[in-house]
């Protein structure tokens, strides 16, 4: 359950995420995004799962036009020392309005440089494809810290949106299938 307030330079969410399972604790979520201009949009989040916090900021330069970059940076802080999980990233897109094709490139450390595999480098290539009110999109994605190894992670989403909702759909997201409907009021 998520909900939320925008308007054309600013935004703010909070939500709980629920992963279906018994004596689970929710995730809580806090988002806060803004575009000072239309070339810059910047935000920052936070969360907590039982006892491990996350902190993430992201920027896009060019954020309402046809050649968009993305860069981003969060850190997972779970209780106790020496075991934060940094990440950071970089991506380009490419933005026309029936489609989008965007590249992605991101790096995660583990503090405790003995935890396995340490320094994961990922990249992403992903399609989208918009018809009036129907969105498809493909993605493929590679670990290139063991090429010999079997890593890679194909999935697919479908959109379906409206003035007053938007559904999504993912397949293979988190090994499962994923739907997101939001509402606009």
């Amino acid at each position: 359950l998520e909900a939320g307030y925008s308007n054309d330079s600013l935004g703010f969410a909070a939500g709980t995420f629920d992963r279906g399972c018994d004596n689970c604790e929710a995730e809580n979520a806090v988002v806060i995004g803004g575009a000072p201009s239309k070339a810059l949009a910047l935000g920052a989040r936070y969360s907590q799962y039982q006892t491990t916090k996350w902190y993430g900021a992201g920027l896009i330069i060019g954020a309402d036009g046809e050649h968009r970059l993305g860069l981003n940076a969060d850190m997972e802080d779970p209780e106790g020392a020496n075991n934060n999980t940094n990440n950071h990233g970089a991506g380009y897109a490419y933005v026309q309005k029936e489609h989008t094709i965007a590249i992605e490139l991101s790096q995660q450390a583990y503090e405790n440089t003995a935890t396995p595999p340490n320094n994961i480098k990922i990249l992403s290539v992903s399609y989208q494809r918009r018809a009036g009110p129907l969105a498809a999109s493909l993605s493929y994605e590679k670990r290139l810290e063991d090429p010999a190894e079997n890593n890679d992670e194909f999935w697919m989403g479908a959109g379906f949106n409206s003035t007053n909702w938007h559904l999504g759909v993912y397949a293979q997201y988190y090994d499962e299938i994923f739907a997101v409907l939001s509402a606009y009021f």
